[in-house]
């Protein structure tokens, strides 16, 4: 399982992968090493290489920083003990969000009580 923070990413501010391991078990998969190849469709452009560290209990982090909207496919190895696994899945990029120069849109509405 996989997921990024800020959810949805954005291009241009770091991106953090978060990935859960599992054994065959069902159980968290810790004491693992785990490389990320990061790149745009396949492709070389804007391509990072991230180590994800453990944090516990079979969760792994690591950042990326993107610099375009679009799909990007993310290559997962993780090793451990000479056994090797690997996972390939996709994220999708947006653009950041624009920031607000309406005051309007920050109205509190305040009910008073009876």
């Amino acid at each position: 399982r996989s997921s990024t923070d800020p959810e949805p990413p954005s291009y241009g501010t770091p991106i953090t992968l978060k990935v859960h391991v599992i054994d065959a078990a069902s159980h968290p998969a810790d004491g693992l090493s785990i490389e990320a190849d990061v790149s745009m469709d396949g492709t070389d452009r804007g391509a990072q290489h991230v180590t994800l560290r453990g944090v516990g209990n079979g969760n792994y982090r690591g950042v990326v920083d993107l610099e375009m909207a679009g799909s990007w496919d993310v290559d997962l190895t993780a090793t451990k003990g000479g056994e090797r696994g690997r996972e390939k899945l996709s994220i999708e990029v947006g653009s950041p969000p624009s920031p607000s120069t309406d005051d309007d849109d920050t109205e509190t509405c305040v009910r008073n009580p009876e």
